[in-house]
């Protein structure tokens, strides 16, 4: 992608590589609207069963020195807490399917996941280096089944969020970017066999 299509009604089909759109796992339905910018996904419910999520991005300018940190809850997996390393808490209680989103300082930061209340010491992933980029919406997915032993992360970036200066010298006003509105289509059914051993795919559609 980008795949650019106009605003309207899509029908919805994910399948296993290279299968027939009958023999679709997953269908739903998504509306492209003037200036949407939001990320469908495919993804376990707490409970392990499949559906299909969508979420709207956060595309507003982020400020100087600072990225935007999107955390989104898609496994199958119990309330979570989104920690730092030396146990300050970014999120709490984040429960399939909700978001948690922060602005911070740009920079890496050690983070981990543990269930609600436990503490950094019962992380059911990490600590591990995540840089937070200036400009940036980093969106990370928490998707697979943590029973299963098939819990990960994967990230998604949605860049040129950077706020442009106080003062820009004649003539390079161009240097300011914009995103474009566009919606993702995110296959986050890692381990549980719906796209055989696909774990992740995407195809980004945008309103034209």
């Amino acid at each position: 992608g980008p795949l650019e299509l106009p605003a309207g009604d899509y029908a919805l089909a994910i399948t296993a590589a290279d299968a027939a759109i009958e023999d679709a796992v997953l269908e739903g339905s998504a509306t492209v609207t003037d200036g949407l910018d939001a990320s469908i996904v495919a993804h376990l419910m707490e409970d392990g069963s499949p559906t299909i999520g969508i979420f709207v991005n956060d595309v507003s300018n982020t400020d100087a020195g600072e990225g935007r940190l999107t955390v989104r809850h898609t496994a199958a997996a119990p309330t979570v807490d989104i920690l730092l390393a030396d146990g300050t808490e970014v999120f709490t209680g984040v429960a399939n399917p909700a978001e948690g989103i922060v602005e911070l300082p740009a920079g890496t930061y050690s983070v981990a996941i543990a269930p609600t209340g436990a503490g950094v010491d019962a992380a059911v992933f990490g600590p591990a280096d995540l840089a937070v980029v200036e400009g940036t919406n980093r969106i990370v997915y928490a998707i697979g089944d943590l029973a299963g032993e098939t819990f990960g992360l994967v990230i998604q970036d949605i860049g040129g969020l950077q706020t442009a200066p106080d003062a820009v010298p004649s003539g390079s006003g161009d240097l300011a970017t914009e995103a474009s509105p566009w919606l993702l289509v995110v296959a986050a059914v890692a381990g549980v066999g719906l796209v055989g051993a696909a774990k992740f795919g995407v195809a980004q559609l945008t309103e034209r």
